[in-house]
C-alpha cells in the first residue's frame, strides 16, 4: 500500500508539474482604456509583447501612467488564472482514483447532496433533513454582489468542524477563486496595548474616505484554557464595524501559532470575492511567532510603543525582521520626543539586519491613531511598496510561494485529521507519544513506525 500511495503522490507532483507547464501558453491582452497600450501576457505572469501608439511616445507623463496602470491590470488578470488553474490541479489531485481510500474519506464536494442517513432496521427508510444545506453557486452568486450577511455565512462555514460544512466550504473557495487576489492583503502585529485596534479603526475609515473596501480578519487573543476569546474586536472598533463599506470579523485563534487562525487564508479569498480591495488582519500578537500571517499577506505592519524605557528590550530579532513598516503608535501629547528618539533606534537596528531579498527596505513612521495623524503618510508607504514590487515581479512571486506553502501546510492538516478520525491510529500516536516524552523512544524512529502503521509494507 505505501508503494501505491508514493506512485499516487508522484503523479499528482507530474499533474501539478503540467499544469505549470500549461500555464506557460496561455496568453491574454490586456488593453488600456485609450486604447494605446497592448500588453500580451501569459499566464504564468510571463510579458511576450507590449505595443505603445506613437502618439503616447511625445508625453513621457501618459506613457507612465498607460504603462503602469496597463501592466498591473494584466498581472492581475494573469494572477487570477494562474490561482485558479493551480487551485483546479489541486483539487483534481484529491479527485485521483484511490485517493479517497488515502485519505479515508469521499474528496467528492457535492456528495454532499445524495448524503442520505439508512435506517439501520429498515434500509428503505431515511432519515428527513430538517436543515437544508445550502448551495455553493447561489452562495457565491450572492457572495461575489457584495453581501456582508452571505459572507458571514460562508466565513462560518469555512470555520466549521462539521464535515458537510466543510465540503461545502471547500466547493465554494474553488468557485470563488477566479474573483480573488485582486486585493492587497495587509498583516498588523504588536504587543498588547500598542494600539492595534485603535489603529485598524483610523486606518480603515481613511481608506473608506479614499473609496476602498476593508475587510478585518482580526483574531482574537484566547484563553490557553477554555480556548475561548478574551475579548471580541468588534467592540473595540465600533464606528468601523457600523460602516457599509467595512466588514470585520473575530474568530478566535485557539492557542494557534502567531495567534492567526486556522482557516485565514480561505477567508481572505472570500472576502476578495466579495469586493474588498484591502484586507487587513491583525494578530494576537502576544509575543508568539508571527511567520504564519507573514505567509498569506503582502505587507507586514508591526506597531510598536516609545516611552517604555529601552525600546529594543524584549522585541524579537525575527518579528522585527519580517517588518516592511514599523509604526510608533501614539506620537502625541508629552509623547512625542520620546517618539523621535524611538523611531532613530528603530532606524540604525534596521541597518544591521541583512537586506530582503525583494529589495524593499524596510521604513519606520511615527502615528496617532487617537489623533488620527501619520495615517495617510502610513497608507502612502503601502502603495509605494506594492508599485515597486509589482513592477519587479516581487509581488506576483510571492504570491506564488503563498500559494503553494498554502497547499503544503493543508496537506499535513489533512493528513492528521484522517489519523484524528481512526481510533485506531489515534491510540497508537497517543501511545508513541509517551513513549516520546518518557524518553523510551527517540522521536525519528517514533515517526518511522508510526508511518509503517499508517502504509504498512506489502506482504
Amino acid at each position: 500500500m505505501f508503494g501505491d500511495m508514493m506512485g499516487k503522490l508522484q503523479e499528482a507532483q507530474r499533474k501539478m508539474e503540467e499544469t505549470k507547464e500549461r500555464l506557460k501558453t496561455i496568453s491574454m491582452v490586456e488593453e488600456s482604456s485609450n486604447g494605446k497600450v497592448k500588453i500580451t501576457i501569459t499566464a504564468d505572469r510571463q510579458i511576450k509583447d507590449i505595443h505603445i501608439d506613437d502618439s503616447l511616445l511625445e508625453d513621457a507623463e501618459e506613457l507612465s501612467d498607460n504603462l503602469v496602470l496597463t501592466l498591473n491590470k494584466a498581472i492581475e488578470k494573469a494572477t487570477a488564472v494562474n490561482e485558479s488553474e493551480m487551485q483546479g490541479a489541486a483539487s483534481g489531485m484529491m479527485n485521483m482514483p484511490g485517493m479517497d481510500q488515502l485519505f479515508g474519506r469521499q474528496t467528492d464536494a457535492y456528495l454532499y447532496r445524495k448524503r442520505d442517513r439508512l435506517d439501520p432496521i429498515n434500509p428503505r427508510f431515511t432519515h428527513f433533513n430538517r436543515q437544508q444545506l445550502p448551495d455553493p453557486s447561489q452562495l457565491l452568486h450572492k457572495l461575489i454582489q457584495g453581501d456582508r450577511a452571505t459572507l458571514s455565512r460562508c466565513l462560518t462555514l469555512v470555520e466549521s468542524k462539521k464535515e458537510e460544512h466543510r465540503l461545502i466550504a471547500e466547493e465554494l473557495i474553488h468557485q470563488a477563486l477566479p474573483y480573488s487576489a485582486k486585493s492587497l492583503r495587509i498583516g498588523i502585529t504588536g504587543v498588547p496595548g500598542v494600539g492595534k485596534s485603535t489603529f485598524i479603526e483610523a486606518f480603515g475609515e481613511h481608506l473608506i474616505s479614499k473609496g476602498h473596501k476593508v475587510a478585518v480578519l482580526a483574531v482574537d487573543p484566547s484563553s490557553t484554557k477554555s480556548r475561548g476569546s478574551i475579548l471580541g474586536d468588534k467592540t473595540r472598533m465600533q464606528e468601523l464595524s457600523q460602516n457599509e463599506s467595512a466588514f470585520i470579523r473575530p474568530s478566535p485563534s485557539a492557542g494557534s501559532l502567531g495567534g492567526v487562525a486556522r482557516k485565514t487564508r480561505e477567508s481572505i479569498l472570500l472576502c476578495e470575492a466579495a469586493g474588498y480591495d484591502v484586507v487587513l488582519v491583525e494578530t494576537v500578537g502576544v509575543g508568539q511567532s508571527e511567520t504564519t500571517v507573514k505567509s498569506m499577506v503582502d505587507f507586514f505592519v508591526l506597531l510598536m510603543l516609545a516611552g517604555a524605557g529601552d525600546e529594543l528590550q524584549g522585541i524579537k530579532r525575527g518579528i522585527m525582521e519580517m517588518a516592511d513598516l514599523l509604526l510608533i503608535n501614539k506620537a502625541d501629547g508629552e509623547n512625542q520626543q520620546a517618539v523621535k528618539r524611538a523611531i532613530g533606534e528603530y532606524k540604525r537596528a534596521l541597518h544591521l539586519f541583512p537586506p530582503n531579498n525583494n529589495e524593499w527596505i524596510p521604513r519606520v513612521n511615527s502615528i496617532s491613531a487617537l489623533e488620527k495623524k501619520g495615517i495617510d503618510e502610513a497608507w502612502e508607504v503601502m502603495l509605494e511598496f506594492e508599485r515597486q514590487q509589482k513592477t519587479k515581479g516581487y509581488f506576483e512571486n510571492n504570491r506564488k510561494e503563498q500559494a503553494l506553502q498554502w497547499f503544503r501546510d493543508s496537506l499535513i492538516v489533512q493528513l492528521l485529521e484522517y489519523i484524528d478520525r481512526d481510533e485506531n491510529l489515534k491510540k497508537s500516536l497517543e501511545e508513541l507519544e509517551e513513549m516520546v516524552k518518557t524518553h523510551q523512544l527517540e522521536p525519528h524512529l517514533a515517526v518511522q513506525r508510526f508511518l509503517k502503521k499508517i502504509w504498512p509494507a506489502d506482504s
